[in-house]
């Protein structure tokens, strides 16, 4: 992850070269330059989308990306626009804004795609810790601004070799030329000195029952049967009889409750619970989770009350939280996956129904209201804000969700759908970002695998790696405070405004010259 967060830092500077930041060209021209490099380093980055074990959701996915690359290819069109009718400075200034701005949206509403955002090749460099005063934003304008000061220097490099043929003082770049690159050098030096404060040892950790069944993406979706509910029931019924006996194996657990083996709740991964439970009122598993000795976090898909209103049956991808007392509170799936939980126009076009990933069991989602925080049981005052599958790597989300001050983010999820691919540290790699922006520790629980807490710190504590079959108790420290939770939009776009800065900064009597 190292040698690809250095490596990003210079990846766009060919392609700048040959479009904003070389002789003018066409917008045409540069957005299909663009789009062949989008779409080359994208089959590389994302191919994990073929692995899918339905063919119909794989070419689907192959499609989703392809107006990814469609997407990203269009600021540079916008650059190379600019540098017809104004200055190079300002082309490349209007350049990395579009990528700046066109990232935001790809991580926000309901057609998020955030896989492509650059901030996640930052996610384990030294100065990644400058997103919890900045944001992953941040991240994504050093690395921006990096690739457009090389390409101007390289530039400026270029311009005196043309007009100084022989002259070895003017053999590099001008110094002026170099003036982005050193501050931004600075800012990465400042930003590996940052560290994120330890929660002390002395603070109340919350403590958790992590359940991972490993199952196939195919098994585990199946409706017409309980038995990924009564494995999950039986794995846990071990697991707590374990700990009870044990005393949960570690003198920290009595200095944190009053008796061994205590959890303050059971974590089943999303879609836990099929549409079958519900529509089914004599499966008994009520009662055998009402004997389980603690609150129970599950996802489950529900079927919407009233189904009369729609062509189509319709469901809610939730988090239920199923209390002692017979409580049970639940939270609905905000953002849904484009193309796997909800098709754009599906309601114009039905046929278009068809290409949805049967998440659960089910095709097609109906979206929830917001972001919202769970209460569990009354002597605990444990506060869960549940986060389902990809929200955890939205940045706005997942800020928005830590401003309601719960006391852990819990992410439950199933990415196992395309293997034991790349899209899982990419996964773990973006959410390990918003743990280090809202300073809070995320717990990501998952079907097949990787089940893993991210620090605040970035830091990444596996607790079952892929197809392991896991039940146990994780700790989980208390949040720390982070600049960016509490003003993440006005950080947003002091960062926009400082790459503009950057890179509108004049560089001497190179400035004009640069290929003409």
């Amino acid at each position: 992850m190292l040698e690809q967060g250095w490596l990003a830092m210079i990846a766009y500077v060919p392609l700048l070269r040959v479009t904003v930041g070389g002789p003018p060209r066409s917008p045409g021209h540069a957005f299909a330059l663009a789009l062949l490099t989008h779409l080359l380093a994208y089959s590389i980055a994302f191919h994990w989308v073929i692995l899918h074990p339905l063919p119909v959701t794989a070419l689907a996915s192959v499609g989703g990306v392809a107006v990814v690359a469609l997407l990203t290819s269009i600021p540079w069109a916008v650059g190379a626009w600019v540098r017809k009718l104004a200055s190079y400075r300002l082309a490349m200034a209007t350049w990395a804004l579009s990528m700046l701005g066109l990232e935001h949206m790809l991580s926000v509403g309901p057609w998020a795609v955030p896989w492509s955002v650059l901030s996640h090749t930052q996610a384990s460099m030294p100065h990644a810790e400058l997103a919890s005063i900045a944001g992953g934003t941040a991240l994504t304008a050093i690395v921006i601004a990096m690739n457009a000061a090389v390409t101007r220097a390289l530039g400026a490099t270029g311009a005196h070799h043309g007009h100084h043929a022989g002259d070895r003082d003017r053999s590099g770049p001008s110094r002026p030329a170099l003036v982005p690159i050193a501050a931004l050098a600075v800012v990465i030096a400042a930003g590996s000195l940052i560290s994120t404060p330890h929660p002390s040892s002395d603070q109340k950790r919350t403590r958790l029952l992590l359940v991972q069944p490993a199952m196939q993406p195919l098994d585990w979706a199946r409706t017409d049967t309980l038995a990924a509910v009564d494995r999950l029931l039986a794995m846990t019924e071990a697991a707590m009889t374990e700990a009870a006996m044990s005393g949960a194996g570690t003198a920290a657990a009595e200095e944190v409750h009053d008796r061994p083996g205590a959890v303050d709740a059971i974590v089943w991964p999303e879609t836990a619970l099929p549409p079958l439970v519900f529509r089914d009122t004599a499966t008994g598993w009520q009662t055998r989770v009402d004997a389980l000795g603690a609150p129970l976090v599950t996802g489950a898909v529900r079927p919407v009350a009233n189904e009369s209103t729609s062509q189509r049956r319709e469901y809610t991808n939730d988090v239920l939280l199923f209390q002692s007392d017979g409580r049970r509170d639940a939270y609905s799936k905000h953002h849904l996956v484009p193309f796997a939980e909800h098709v754009p126009f599906v309601d114009d076009l039905p046929m278009l129904q068809r290409l949805t990933v049967p998440a659960g069991g089910v095709a097609g989602y109906r979206r929830g209201n917001g972001a919202s925080v769970l209460p569990v049981g009354d002597h605990t005052g444990l506060r869960i804000a549940p986060l389902v599958c990809f929200e955890t790597i939205l940045r706005p989300y997942a800020r928005s969700v830590a401003r309601l001050e719960p006391d852990i983010l819990l992410g439950l999820s199933q990415v196992g759908w395309w293997g034991n691919a790349s899209v899982l540290p990419q996964y773990r790699a973006l959410t390990s970002l918003r743990a280090r922006e809202t300073g809070y520790p995320m717990l990501v629980a998952t079907v097949s695998g990787s089940s893993f807490t991210a620090h605040p710190d970035g830091r990444l504590e596996i607790h079952a790696n892929w197809m392991d079959a896991t039940a146990k108790v994780v700790s989980v420290p208390e949040p720390v405070s982070t600049r960016y939770r509490a003003a993440g939009a006005w950080m947003d776009g002091s960062v926009a405004l400082l790459l503009a800065v950057v890179l509108l900064l004049p560089t001497g009597r190179a400035r004009g010259k640069i290929h003409r």
